[in-house]
């Protein structure tokens, strides 16, 4: 008897251990609980002074469903935020400067569990200034007057 104990008990008090300790960890949403974001991550591209059309974006969750107006947009440049918007909409801004922006997209459930961020890059462009233009110049050909001979 005295075996038995000095062998079982310290297994059913580590699988105590072990239960208990699994109970109390909050567990982490796998991949198929967080919401599924889908967007249009095609490059961007646009000139200075002309505005960025951002395609809309749709979110669906196993739970809540349809929750594209959970979805948050926002574009920046150099970690500075240029622009913040609602996702599942059309959102057009116009870039304040030449350079590299990334429009992140995101949307979280009603379990408040993000979804991935979808990104999308917008290169703005200096548009190429038109040349100068010349005055024409004006030539007077004058004629010769053949002599016959």
């Amino acid at each position: 008897m005295k075996t038995f104990v000095t062998r079982i008990v310290p297994v059913i008090l580590v699988l105590t251990m072990l239960f208990g300790l699994t109970a109390c960890t909050p567990q982490q949403p796998t991949p198929a609980e967080k919401p599924q974001l889908t967007v249009s991550q095609s490059p961007l591209r646009c000139e200075l002074g002309q505005s960025v059309t951002l395609p809309s974006a749709t979110a669906t969750d196993s739970t809540d469903g349809d929750i594209s107006d959970s979805i948050t947009v926002q574009v920046f440049k150099d970690n500075d935020e240029k622009f913040s918007g609602k996702g599942n909409v059309t959102n057009t801004f116009t870039p304040d400067s030449v350079g590299a922006y990334v429009a992140r997209y995101r949307a979280v459930n009603s379990a408040d569990v993000y979804s991935d961020t979808k990104e999308i890059n917008i290169t703005v462009e200096q548009r190429e200034p038109l040349p100068e233009p010349k005055s024409p110049v004006i030539c007077k050909h004058q004629r010769r007057a053949r002599h016959n001979a």
